[in-house]
């Protein structure tokens, strides 16, 4: 610290006995002039100004000239006065006003800085105006030429998504986008209302016309217009007629005319746009019979579906009956060969060959239920094993 200056602004001290403490004071008076309510005249005028006024500060850009300014590093605060320039020793946090720019910067370690740089965080306005005045009815007002929203990329710590979310309190309330011309609207898109999205259009701001809406249950859209564009005209002496750029047919109604109006037609299709004379109404019906068509169709679909589902369990199903049939061959081909080949072939049925071969009529009975003798077959013969008995003949 030191004993003949202060510590942040520099300011000199008034030593104890000192001879015309006068000029120590007023050069203490004059920097805390150029330091207290900061304004600068200019931080970009680079050369020298001749007719500056007493107490003007300047904020060198580099390459500043002149006999005062040049060699100086940029940055440097320089103030006029009595006729001669002197630089002040800018502090660290000292604000400055620009005033040919309207701007305010702050003095960071070796350079100025806007303040809207350093400022990380701004909480809770009440209003924010941009090129323009905010007022109570528009907190948020923004003139400019041009807009730009974009994702923070994923480097920087973003996703590289970026989502706009507009609420509103209930499905009566209004959120949309209310464009204008002249500050007259002529078109309002969004939830206007309720909780179908829809486009509004005006021709005079005050009587509206829905254009279409979205179901938000099935995603349905109606136009409520219609959604071809068509235009009139009429025809009341001979003339020649040039389809608009956007036509795609012509729909003409002929009242009287003879020849002439047959005439009319044919260069209407020889100018290759379509035509279409319906006088009693035929494309409805055409419509209506495409419509029985299609549904007809769909139900075709439907039915062709069914009819394969059906087709591919019949194909499970018999699959299934001849895997049963094969096992249950081949459990029959050993039980005949194992009755052929026992030692007791020849002698009458006793109790342990009857319980040998209702072991088989199990097995058979575990492979295929269905079988005639078997406790799940439909037929007389069920629980077939009950047909074995001790002393009988062994088939």
């Amino acid at each position: 610290m030191s004993d003949d200056f202060s510590a942040r602004l520099a300011l000199p001290y008034l030593a104890a006995g000192q001879m015309q403490k006068h000029v120590t004071l007023n050069e203490a008076l004059t920097r805390l002039d150029a330091l207290t309510a900061t304004a600068v005249v200019s931080a970009t005028t680079a050369a020298q100004p001749s007719d500056a006024a007493d107490g003007a500060l300047y904020i060198l850009p580099a390459g500043a000239t002149g006999a005062a300014w040049a060699g100086r590093a940029a940055g440097a605060l320089m103030r006029f006065e009595a006729g001669g320039w002197a630089q002040v020793a800018a502090p660290v946090g000292l604000v400055a006003v620009v005033l040919d720019t309207q701007s305010v910067l702050v003095r960071a370690p070796g350079e100025w800085r806007p303040l809207g740089g350093l400022l990380g965080e701004v909480q809770n306005l009440s209003r924010l105006g941009v090129g323009t005045t905010a007022d109570a009815g528009n907190p948020v007002a923004v003139k400019a030429g041009k807009m730009l929203f974009t994702a923070l990329e994923v480097e920087a710590g973003g996703d590289g998504d970026l989502r706009m979310t507009l609420n509103k309190q209930g499905a009566a309330d209004v959120l949309s986008l209310l464009f204008q011309s002249g500050w007259g609207g002529r078109a309002e898109l969004g939830l206007v209302g309720d909780d179908d999205f829809s486009l509004k259009v005006s021709a005079d701001g005050g009587t509206w016309t829905r254009a279409f809406a979205v179901d938000r249950a099935t995603g349905r859209v109606d136009f409520d217009q219609g959604a071809t564009r068509r235009e009139t005209t009429v025809f009341t002496a001979n003339g020649s007629y040039v389809p608009p750029a956007w036509a795609r047919w012509v729909e003409a109604v002929c009242v009287g005319g003879g020849a002439a109006g047959v005439l009319g037609v044919g260069l209407l299709l020889l100018g290759g746009v379509g035509f279409r004379w319906d006088p009693f109404n035929h494309s409805q019906r055409r419509l209506e019979a495409a419509q029985a068509e299609a549904e007809h169709g769909r139900l075709e679909a439907a039915a062709r579906r069914l009819e394969t589902a059906a087709a591919v369990q019949q194909t499970r199903r018999l699959d299934q009956f001849h895997q049963q049939q094969t096992a249950t061959a081949r459990t029959t081909a050993i039980a005949v060969e194992q009755a052929r080949s026992a030692d007791d072939v020849q002698t009458p049925l006793d109790a342990r060959r009857a319980e040998r071969l209702r072991g088989h009529d199990r097995e058979l009975c575990r492979l295929a239920p269905d079988l005639d003798g078997c406790a799940g077959a439909a037929g007389p013969a069920g629980g077939g094993d009950a047909a074995l008995r001790p002393g009988g003949a062994a088939a």
